[in-house]
């Protein structure tokens, strides 16, 4: 029996509520961070003939954080296989007759197209179209990749949060100003105005360590320069380490996006 109309509004509520876990990850990685689990040592090298600045783990990221990732990737995901079953109804089938379908996210290319004809079989030309322009598979589209990798091993283990360094660098223009003109005390009254870089890819932090900068021995460390440290997501199946809360921020923007391609053709079904 065919399910009636279609309608997107399920779909929506699985992404609100990737919403708000996405929003208690914010507050939970607030939490963390202000208990000050990292510590930074500044140490010379003779070997290497450098200062280096180290970062410890004094605390482990707390479970609570992977546990609430894995919940926000889970619902993303499921809000995608939800936009099948409505594509189905759209298209006036009864999604009842196809158990098997899901949204069609595969290791490569050739994988795609060979389980993709079972995975949203049922569903419209148009539908086919615009799946296959989103190339939903490693290395078509890092994203959805992402986002399925991670939903399989949320399924059988806790997603890796750890600590990580040096995912930017913040500048303060006022520190700076006054290291570089000592005496001019008028510059203590001025505005500070803190500048974030994004530094390049971040650096796992461990109670044994992690060195995340260097500078010549004698190089003195710049009090107008902070180097702020994260959480970040270190899942080797997925990719590099990257900084945990924009991750999964932009995991659910990208979603609420894709939904946003098919719901044309959920309207016109009307």
């Amino acid at each position: 029996m065919s399910e009636g109309t279609a309608s997107l509004a399920g779909v929506r509520l699985k992404i609100e509520r990737a919403e708000k876990h996405f929003r208690d990850l914010v507050d939970a990685r607030e939490r963390f961070l202000k208990s000050r689990p990292y510590e930074v040592v500044i140490q010379d090298n003779a070997e290497t003939g450098r200062r280096e600045w180290i970062a410890y783990a004094r605390r482990p990221v707390p479970p609570e954080i992977a546990l609430i990732t894995g919940d926000a990737v889970h619902n993303l995901r499921s809000a995608l296989d939800h936009l099948i079953r409505q594509l189905l109804i759209a298209n006036r089938k009864d999604p009842e007759e196809y158990p098997r379908s899901a949204f069609p996210v595969w290791r490569s290319e050739a994988d795609y197209e060979a389980g993709r004809p079972g995975d949203a079989e049922g569903i419209s030309k148009p539908a086919l179209d615009i799946l296959d322009r989103l190339k939903p598979y490693k290395g078509g589209n890092d994203a959805l990749w992402r986002l399925r990798q991670l939903d399989v091993v949320d399924k059988h283990r806790l997603l890796l949060a750890v600590g990580s360094a040096n995912t930017n660098l913040i500048i303060d223009s006022r520190k700076l100003m006054i290291s570089t003109h000592p005496g001019h005390d008028w510059l203590k009254k001025g505005p500070g105005v803190r500048a974030a870089y994004k530094a390049a890819e971040p650096t796992v932090i461990t109670k044994e360590g992690a060195i995340f900068r260097t500078a010549p021995l004698g190089h003195e460390p710049e009090d107008y320069v902070e180097f702020p440290l994260d959480v970040a997501l270190n899942e080797p199946t997925v990719g590099k380490p990257e900084p945990l809360v924009p991750a999964i921020h932009e995991l659910v923007r990208f979603t609420d996006e894709i939904v946003g391609l098919f719901e044309p053709l959920i309207l016109e079904s009307i």
